[in-house]
């Protein structure tokens, strides 16, 4: 539905009653759900003389609200080989929102909720985990 100004000549959209789009999710939060420390394997500490570190597997958690207004979680987490922790998480939890809504044909409106935080921009993330 479009509303016409007569007088400057331009055409303006005029959102219907409900949502702006009816396949539009918003993210509502992502957060770090749980850090968990993994010890290396015993085979690796032999061969190595007990010299290997482990390291921290972190769990994100992103809410996504759906268009019906249900809440959707989709959860990503760091693997061993991650050199910039907060870059690496930004893009794999960026695709992961992309490829699991693009599955449920869902478009993801960033200008919705917290999304111009999470999609946008990288500063938060260096933040996430802090």
């Amino acid at each position: 539905q479009h509303k016409i100004n007569r007088m400057m000549n331009t055409i303006k959209d005029v959102p219907t009653s409900g949502s702006c789009s009816p396949t539009a999710a918003a993210i509502r939060e992502i957060r770090v759900s749980r850090v968990e420390f993994q010890k290396p394997t015993l085979k690796k500490r032999k061969n190595a003389g007990g010299d290997v570190a482990g390291w921290y597997k972190v769990s994100y958690s992103t809410f996504i609200t759906m268009p019906n207004g249900r809440p959707k979680e989709i959860k990503t987490h760091t693997t061993k080989d991650m050199q910039n922790h907060s870059a690496d998480m930004m893009k794999k939890t960026r695709g992961a929102i992309d490829s699991q809504l693009e599955e449920l044909d869902v478009h993801l409106d960033v200008r919705l909720g917290a999304g111009p935080l999470y999609m946008e921009t990288d500063v938060f993330w260096k933040y996430l985990w802090v």
